[in-house]
């Protein structure tokens, strides 16, 4: 036996049953604009706009840091690529876990991706 499920579009993304601003919010509670602007950003890090296919303008965070070896260098050529988890902002792990990921990892740059509707990211996070 299948089950069918039938809902309003509410986001324009998606015909799923939880795709609805309501649900959303609850499941992504520090979505949306709020007074977490960008607090503090080590000098050796920048917001960067990255614009989605879908006309989204996600508030990423670029954090490079500074070797003093050549590039050629295997560890200097490495990028981390972080997303956060629900509850962070980008800006806000790229204070906390930047320096970590390059004195443990070895990472010469650090890209800390956000969500659509995520702190100054444009859009609305949904479930889906």
């Amino acid at each position: 036996m299948g089950v069918i499920f039938s809902s309003t579009t509410h986001t324009g993304t998606s015909n799923l049953p939880y795709d609805h601003p309501e649900i959303s919010h609850r499941c992504l509670p520090r979505s949306g604009k709020s007074d977490d602007d960008i607090v503090h950003l080590e000098p050796n890090a920048r917001t960067i706009t990255v614009c989605t296919p879908g006309g989204f303008k996600l508030a990423c965070v670029w954090v490079e840091f500074e070797t003093g070896e050549q590039t050629s260098n295997e560890h200097s050529q490495k990028v981390l690529v972080h997303f956060h988890g629900n509850g962070e902002l980008a800006w806000q792990t790229a204070a906390m876990w930047a320096e970590d990921f390059h004195q443990t990892l070895g990472v010469q740059a650090c890209f800390f991706a956000e969500y659509r509707g995520y702190g100054s990211s444009t859009g609305m996070a949904c479930l889906c």
